[in-house]
C-alpha cells in the first residue's frame, strides 16, 4: 500500500514540474500550531508521534520538545493519518522546518518563530533540505528512474539535479552538510524480496555506491555532522530495528542502541536522540552506552516514528 500511494504522488509530482511554483499561506490553523516553537538553536527536537505508530511507520502529529524532556509544543496534528509519510527536517541554520501534510497534501514550511508558513503546491514525500538553506530537494517516479529535483525555499526556480536509476522504490534521500553527496535509501530493481539498499551518490549524479546492501537495513539515512558515517535503522537487534552507524570508508557497522524505531545525531556528531519501540524517548552518545531516558509529555501519545534534532546555527 505504501508504495501504491507513492507512486500516486510522484505521478502527480511529477505532472507539475512543468508548472511555475508559486507560494502559497498555509492555513491559520498551521500558523497557530507553529506559534511556539523553540528558538535556541540545537536545544529542540522535532518528532512525528502517533498511535499509529511502530512498524507501519504511522504518525499523527508534529511535535516540538527541548533536549532536556521540560518543555513541549504540539506544532501540528494532522486531520489525516500522516501515515508513511513520516519525515520532518530543520534548515541548516536551525531556524526553518521541513515536513509533508497529507491533510494540503504537501510540503509545509514555517520559521520557527512560527510565522511565515508557506506550502510548496506539490505532494513530494521524498524531500530535504539542501546543504545551502535556500533550496529544497525532492524526489519523483518509480519503475527504475527517479528524478530528483531542488525548487527554492521561495518556491522558484525549479532546477533538475539528478537522476537516480535502477530502484523500483526509493523511500529516503539525505544529503550530507557539504553537499558534496546525497544519501538514499531503496529497493532495486529486480530484488523479489522488496529488501531495501544504502546508496550513497555525488551532486552530480555520478559515482554510485552501495554502503548498505539489501536486508540490512530498515529505513532512514542520517549523515554525521563530519560526512565520515551514516546511521541507519536496521534489520536485526532485539526489536529488529537497531540504530546502526557505518563508516562511509571501511563499511563497518556498528550498532548504538538494538531496540531504536527513530533516530538524529546531535549537531556535533557526540550523541543521538532516539525512539525505542515502546514509544520511549532517550539521548545516548555514540558509544551507545548509559542512554538517558527523556520525559515525554503525556499528550505525546503512541510511538515516535521520526526524530529530527536542531542544528546549531553558524557564528
Amino acid at each position: 500500500m505504501k508504495r501504491l500511494v507513492l507512486v500516486f504522488l510522484s505521478l502527480i509530482l511529477m505532472s507539475l514540474l512543468a508548472v511555475p511554483i508559486l507560494a502559497q499561506d498555509a492555513t491559520a490553523e498551521a500558523t497557530a500550531g507553529m506559534s511556539q516553537i523553540a528558538m535556541s538553536n540545537g536545544t529542540t527536537l522535532a518528532i512525528i508521534d502517533g498511535t499509529g505508530g511502530g512498524s507501519s511507520g504511522m504518525g499523527n502529529e508534529l511535535y516540538s520538545l527541548s533536549t532536556d524532556g521540560k518543555t513541549g509544543k504540539s506544532l501540528k496534528k494532522f486531520a489525516q493519518s500522516a501515515s508513511y509519510f513520516n519525515q520532518v527536517s530543520w534548515s541548516p541554520d536551525g531556524t526553518r522546518l521541513l515536513y509533508f501534510s497529507v491533510d494540503s497534501p504537501g510540503l509545509l514550511m514555517t520559521d520557527a518563530d512560527g510565522g511565515n508558513v508557506q506550502t510548496l503546491p506539490f505532494p513530494a514525500t521524498l524531500f530535504d533540505w539542501a546543504p545551502d538553506g535556500k533550496t529544497v530537494t525532492a524526489a519523483s517516479g518509480g519503475g527504475g528512474s527517479w528524478s530528483v529535483v531542488n525548487v527554492g525555499a521561495d518556491m522558484s526556480d525549479m532546477k533538475p539535479v539528478m537522476t537516480i536509476s535502477g530502484m523500483d522504490y526509493l523511500d529516503y534521500i539525505r544529503w550530507s552538510a557539504d553537499g558534496k553527496w546525497l544519501a538514499y535509501v531503496g529497493t532495486p530493481t529486480g530484488n523479489k524480496d522488496n529488501d531495501e539498499e544504502l546508496h550513497i551518490i555525488d551532486s552530480t549524479g555520478s559515482n554510485d555506491q552501495v554502503i548498505v546492501p539489501a536486508g540490512k537495513i530498515e529505513r532512514y539515512a542520517m549523515w554525521s555532522p563530519d560526512g565520515t558515517q551514516i546511521a541507519y535503522i536496521g534489520e536485526g537487534g532485539k526489536a529488529g530495528k537497531g540504530l546502526t552507524i557505518v563508516d562511509i570508508a571501511s563499511k563497518k557497522t556498528t550498532v548504538v542502541a538494538a531496540d531504536a524505531n527513530a533516530a538524529d545525531w546531535s549537531p556535533d556528531g557526540t550523541q543521538f536522540a532516539y525512539a525505542s519501540s515502546a514509544g520511549k524517548l532517550f539521548i545516548v552518545g555514540v558509544d551507545g552506552k548509559k542512554p538517558t531516558a527523556l520525559k515525554i509529555p503525556a499528550e505525546v501519545k503512541g510511538q515516535i516514528v521520526a526524530i529530527a534534532w536542531q542544528p546549531q546555527a553558524s557564528s
